[in-house]
């Protein structure tokens, strides 16, 4: 079983990959409520994150790229 702290980070790190598979698909503002609902989190809580939204910027991307460079991987994740 996976700690607190595991799955937090694993949930961030989904995250941020998803924020980056959306631009570079040319999607550049991200609905934060659909975000949390693609990723499993009870409606009744992701609606209220309905109004949110990021907007992604180049620098936005870059940060995100630069930050998992500096993630250890997750606990269990098999390296080829």
């Amino acid at each position: 079983m996976q700690s607190s702290q595991e799955l937090e980070l694993k949930i961030k790190v989904l995250m941020l990959d998803l924020i980056e598979v959306l631009y570079d698909n040319g999607i550049h503002e991200v609905h934060m409520g659909g975000m949390m609902r693609l990723l499993g989190v009870e409606e009744d809580v992701a609606k209220d994150y309905d109004q949110h939204r990021i907007k992604l910027t180049k620098s936005f991307v870059n940060t995100v790229r630069e930050f998992e460079k500096h993630q250890p991987p997750p606990t269990g994740t098999v390296l080829h």
